[in-house]
């Protein structure tokens, strides 16, 4: 079966959720923290609901101080998971199915995937604000990478 073309047009951002919002920070001396030295995971959940056109992706993200690190300045725990709602008008046509499950089209997955992660990283941002994580902001990420999620 052949990928319908997809049109980010016409899609609507209905909705954001955040759903685990936890940062545990303390410092431990009075040297800055460096950002450069923090362990950090993410990634993307997708569910859909084909009859009512609508995808939920969530990005979850987790910062940490390395646990080995005898000499840390720092102690930092965050967790995150935000859950974003879309309206994919025709998502009948951009999913495949195979073996009793439905996939989306990999195009329409890394455009919803640029929005999820653009926005969060604004979000993330801004709860990390008067905290050790104050300076620190999720990197830009080219679409290869963001396609890569959904091999």
């Amino acid at each position: 079966m052949t990928d319908k073309i997809f049109n980010i047009e016409n899609v609507s951002l209905d909705e954001i959720k955040v759903t685990q919002a936890s940062l545990e920070n303390e410092l431990i001396s009075n040297d800055s923290l460096d950002i450069k030295s923090l362990e950090i995971s993410y990634g993307f959940d997708v569910g859909m609901n084909i009859d009512h056109n609508l995808v939920k992706m969530t990005f979850w993200c987790k910062i940490s101080t390395p646990l080995n690190k005898e000499d840390s300045k720092a102690s930092i725990n965050g967790d995150f998971n935000i859950d974003f709602f879309y309206k994919v008008p025709g998502l009948e046509e951009v999913t495949n199915r195979s073996g009793g499950q439905a996939f989306i089209q990999s195009d329409v997955l890394v455009s919803l995937a640029n929005i999820t992660y653009s926005t969060a990283r604004g979000i993330i941002y801004n709860r990390s604000l008067g905290t050790l994580l104050d300076k620190f902001i999720l990197p830009i990420l080219p679409t290869q990478k963001l396609h890569k999620f959904f091999l």
